[in-house]
């Protein structure tokens, strides 16, 4: 067993798997182990329009079942990576000059505000290192994403009624870079363009050294225009202006040219290839996976974000589109995942201890009435006073062991309860907390020493009204907030509070 393996005993993390939702319909993917849990369902026809929800009921309903195809119980909470379309999804790429690594989120947050494409106060935004020392200054690349915070807090909405809690939300861009650079069966390339042609449009996807660096969607709507059907050669035309675009978007910030054209589609692969090959030099190619080699094409995106879900949370530093609320959801997800396991071992082992507890004292019991017997039928045989004292300090030495292990039991059952006790403790911390808090650290030396929270709050009303309902609670005693401790930051303030346990008597 390795260090990593040892360390997942001591502290088990629950499975994330992927959701992708689109206009036609959800796809789930998970690994198990090397091997992937595939399940899906169609949505009910005008569900989702355009990436949009437009029938909360049917979408809830829709989700409900597929929680059920992937695990038995309904309460039950299925983490996933959400891939959700990127017709609303906005990218840009910007650059920070050589700064400590502990001003870059800084800095990295003020410039997204500078060049969201959209009202920065109503959008999710994030970002994400593409590049490091490319300058002769040691300047770094960076990939910022916007999307609206209407969409995104409608669907974390209904996911959440649903049984599904969300550990990320990225789209179909960032899932598919991932999967070629893990699993793309071609020769290593700098740089390649990534067309995925999906159900809700053409998405031309820019790859520099395993990054995304640039996401240009393109809605069926915008092809088709007014026409009801569209000609393969008006298609064909199409598709070869927007890569003359991205190829351009290329040279002029790269200095560079495209090799390489990477296409993902379930429909006219060989036709789109070949159309390609005929007006770029390039070398053309549908993306092959080196395993899984037998997955539909359709199943790609989803997977993607699957590989998303095996990282560990701490080394995760991909873009999320998620809101603040969604990530603390996940958080507290992870502790009462972790309580719950735990409760489970020590349930187990106290258990296994009872039967054998059970079988020792069986034992016991059986060999000192044998003793017994053995001592009521001594003779005068050989030397009956010296077997006698020797049984006899035998049977003293089983009843010392029996006592040991009750002792023992005794321990156990003690730890167990002291367990629960804090699995309570900390459900109603999060419960006073509500969805304005984000508790960063939480340390306990012992119930008799003062309990410190390192927290983030949008402001200090939020701080001071959760220092209330501590005071308010019975259970806490002796509540400060330091306000030296209160620092302002870009999302609002980080603050300290410190506070006593009731021991009752």
């Amino acid at each position: 067993m390795n260090f990593k393996s040892f360390l997942n005993i001591l502290n088990p993390q629950p499975k994330i798997g992927a959701l992708e939702i689109n206009d036609l319909e959800l796809k789930f993917c998970r690994f198990d182990g090397n091997v992937p849990f595939l399940t899906s369902l169609k949505l009910p026809a005008e569900t989702i329009k355009d990436g949009k929800i437009v029938n909360r009921e049917n979408f809830l309903i829709s989700l409900i079942k597929l929680h059920q195809q992937i695990v038995s119980k309904r309460k039950k909470k299925v983490c996933a990576v959400i891939n959700i379309p990127d017709s609303h999804i906005y990218t840009q790429v910007f650059t920070l000059p050589a700064v400590g690594n502990n001003h870059f989120e800084e800095a990295a947050k003020l410039n997204l505000q500078m060049i969201s494409p959209i009202d920065f106060e109503n959008a999710y935004a994030d970002w994400q290192m593409i590049g490091k020392n490319i300058g002769p200054s040691g300047e770094s690349e960076f990939l910022g994403a916007f999307v609206g915070k209407q969409i995104v807090d409608e669907f974390d909405a209904v996911l959440k009624e649903a049984g599904f809690v969300p550990s990320a939300i990225e789209f179909p861009g960032l899932s598919l870079a991932r999967l070629a650079a893990d699993f793309g069966a071609f020769e290593d390339t700098n740089s390649y363009l990534l067309l995925y042609v999906g159900g809700q449009g053409l998405s031309f996807n820019l790859i520099k050294e395993g990054s995304l660096y640039f996401n240009h969607f393109v809605s069926w709507q915008s092809v088709y225009g007014n026409e009801r059907k569209v000609t393969f050669e008006a298609f064909k035309k199409f598709v070869v202006d927007e890569i003359k675009r991205v190829i351009s978007f290329y040279g002029s910030r790269f200095n560079g040219q495209i090799n390489n054209f990477i296409l993902v589609s379930s429909g006219l692969e060989k036709e789109i290839l070949k159309a390609v090959s005929e007006n770029f030099s390039v070398k053309v190619q549908s993306l092959m996976l080196k395993k899984f080699k037998d997955l539909s094409i359709d199943w790609f995106p989803v997977f993607g974000s699957a590989l998303r879900g095996v990282i560990p949370r701490s080394q995760d530093i991909i873009i999320s589109l998620a809101s603040v609320g969604t990530e603390q959801e996940f958080y507290w997800q992870k502790i009462i995942y972790f309580a719950t396991v735990w409760r489970n071992v020590v349930l187990t082992l106290i258990g296994v201890i009872l039967v054998i507890f059970t079988l020792a004292d069986g034992f016991l019991i059986k060999t000192e009435n044998s003793l017994n017997e053995r001592l009521s039928t001594l003779g005068g045989e050989g030397n009956p006073l010296q077997r006698q004292q020797s049984e006899i300090s035998e049977l003293n030495l089983l009843k010392v062991k029996v006592e040991n292990l009750n002792e023992k039991i005794g321990l156990v059952s003690s730890a167990y309860g002291q367990r629960l006790s804090w699995a309570l403790f900390l459900e109603k911390i999060k419960e006073l907390a509500g969805n304005d808090i984000i508790l960063t650290r939480l340390f306990i030396q012992s119930p008799q020493m003062p309990v410190l929270i390192n927290a983030k709050a949008v402001n200090e009303g939020a701080a001071l009204e959760f220092k209330k309902k501590l005071e308010g609670d019975s259970q806490f005693e002796a509540v400060e907030m330091p306000i030296a401790k209160i620092t302002p930051t870009a999302g609002g303030i980080n603050f300290t509070i410190v506070f006593k346990i009731k021991v009752v008597e």
